[in-house]
């Protein structure tokens, strides 16, 4: 398939518009999208039917931005796609990630989680909810060059910056942490005098839609203890309620963005 530019090939391509990567195998649906999110005037869009196609149109650098991503692929998934994505970090660093899928599987949401996805739409596509999340993306990527010093959370010592996904400790080095742990750790630091069973918290993160995902979510307690140096046996920061779930072991400060370090060396761990 040749990938078509609609806006470009219109001779209507503004550089003020934010490039979206509709990847769709279905002609009919992937028109849909096209057409629906392009009633508002504020995108151009690229379209791939295909991972092989998708993944060379984000190779050539041609600054997209959002990245809408049908899991049902023809030889390569959009799962298999993601993966391929994440070990290219120049591909999907900063890009939006919206999965249109048919599947409510929660595990997969989880996993699509941790190779870098942000939302998920079901099929059939709802234009207006489509609508949100690629909005709520666009005020989030950063264009080339920009920094975002979003207000951090503080916990023990440590800072967890929204904008980047890393946490600062006290001596100025960071920890990335994969979107699932990100999201995870944020959800309990807003939430920093309530207690949560393992269902609502595998709830926020991935969406209340598709079956029980046993012990997801204390695998990603452990991950993120075992990044962040706390002890189960004596936790600072996640605390255990056995029989019921976790809650945060500390107190919560908001933190302003001028008291951000300059970048240090990552010292990432990966599960």
């Amino acid at each position: 398939m040749t990938l078509v530019d609609r806006n470009s090939a219109q001779g209507c391509q503004d550089s003020s518009r934010t490039r979206v990567l509709v990847v769709e195998d279905d002609p009919s649906t992937r028109a849909f999208i096209v057409n629906g999110l392009g009633s508002d005037g504020a995108y151009d869009f690229v379209e791939a039917a295909s991972a092989e196609e998708a993944e060379a149109e984000l190779a050539a650098n041609r600054k997209i931005a959002i990245l809408i991503l049908d899991l049902g692929l023809p030889r390569i998934s959009g799962l298999q796609l993601l993966r391929r994505l994440r070990t290219k970090p120049g591909l999907i660093e900063g890009l939006g990630v919206v999965v249109v899928t048919a599947n409510n599987d929660r595990e997969d949401r989880l996993l699509c989680l941790e190779l870098g996805a942000d939302h998920f739409v079901n099929k059939p596509v709802q234009l207006r909810e489509l609508k949100i999340h690629v909005r709520n993306l666009v005020k989030r990527v950063r264009g080339p060059g920009e920094a975002r010093r979003d207000e951090g959370l503080g916990f023990n010592g440590l800072v967890l910056w929204p904008d980047v996904r890393q946490v600062e400790g006290p001596d100025g080095a960071v920890t990335d942490l994969t979107r699932a742990e990100y999201e995870l750790l944020r959800f309990l630091l807003a939430n920093p005098t309530r207690a949560f069973t393992r269902d609502q918290l595998l709830d926020a993160i991935s969406g209340p839609d598709g079956g029980p995902a046993d012990r997801a979510i204390d695998n990603l307690v452990r991950r993120l203890r075992a990044k962040l140096g706390d002890d189960a046996r004596s936790p600072n920061l996640i605390k255990t309620l056995h029989g019921h779930g976790y809650s945060m072991a500390c107190p919560v400060e908001r933190i302003d963005p001028s008291k951000r370090r300059l970048p240090q060396v990552s010292r990432e761990v990966r599960a």
